[in-house]
């Protein structure tokens, strides 16, 4: 028993959301109901019950066709005064939209919508797990020279002065401002299936030790461990490998 009362509080509350709806369904109600009981709606309002939004639009419909009609000018005042009361009437129809607006919705600045950041620079738990078990393998290593795709790649210098990437990421997306091995594995990796052999080779040339392979979004079809490179550890969908002894 207590379950379902539980669910049906549930229902309720998401039903309800914020609370403001049934104020604004109840403002459409005397609005689509008024003059003494006289309705101004060709629908009783109980009919609404079905829908609120729909209520509320209709009412708030109505209300601007009345505004609308009381505002027309007469031609006898002139084009002049007729371009007035259309601007007093555009005016009154934002005025009455914002206020809508904002008494159906939420504050964007709400907690509801914000999460506590898991690190000040705002990266992604996976790419801070990869770049952890880096640092962990390369050990006393100062300088981690390392072979990235374009969307982990531009985090790795920031997160830590130790990571020497190919690239961080072209400006303004431009490859050929790249070195020739950078363009290489950049525009390797801006295919699905990539070829590993190219981007092993360039890598090398520029002195890189590690590589890491977004498994979830590249499908080469062959590893880099056809090429030199070693597995380490695997994240997620991410592959971490090093330059194996023989290959250096």
């Amino acid at each position: 028993m207590k379950e379902l009362w539980n669910q049906a509080v549930t229902v309720y509350m998401n039903y309800r959301g914020t609370g403001k709806l049934p104020v604004l369904f109840a403002v459409a109600l005397l609005i689509l109901y008024r003059k003494k009981g006289e309705s101004v709606s060709r629908y009783h309002p109980a009919v609404f019950l079905l829908s609120l939004w729909t209520g509320i639009a209709y009412a708030f419909a109505g209300v601007l066709s009345a505004l609308r009609e009381k505002v027309k000018p007469e031609q006898k005042e002139g084009a002049v005064k007729g371009n007035k009361y259309r601007s007093i009437f555009n005016f009154v129809v934002i005025f009455l939209c914002v206020i809508a607006l904002i008494l159906s919705g939420k504050r964007i600045f709400s907690e509801e919508f914000y999460t506590r950041a898991e690190n000040t620079l705002h990266i992604r738990t996976s790419y801070v797990y990869v770049m952890d078990q880096v640092l962990a393998a390369a050990g006393d290593e100062n300088v981690i020279r390392i072979i990235a795709p374009p969307n982990i790649s531009p985090y790795l210098r920031p997160y830590s002065s130790r990571f020497l990437p190919v690239y961080d990421y072209p400006k303004n997306g431009d490859a050929s401002l790249l070195s020739e091995n950078a363009r290489i594995i950049y525009n390797q990796f801006s295919t699905s299936v990539p070829d590993m052999r190219r981007i092993a080779n360039a890598g090398k040339a520029e002195g890189c030790s590690y590589l890491l392979l977004d498994t979830g979004k590249y499908y080469p079809e062959f590893k880099p461990t056809e090429f030199g490179f070693e597995l380490l550890n695997t994240a997620d969908n991410w592959e971490i490998y090093r330059l194996s002894e023989d290959a250096k």
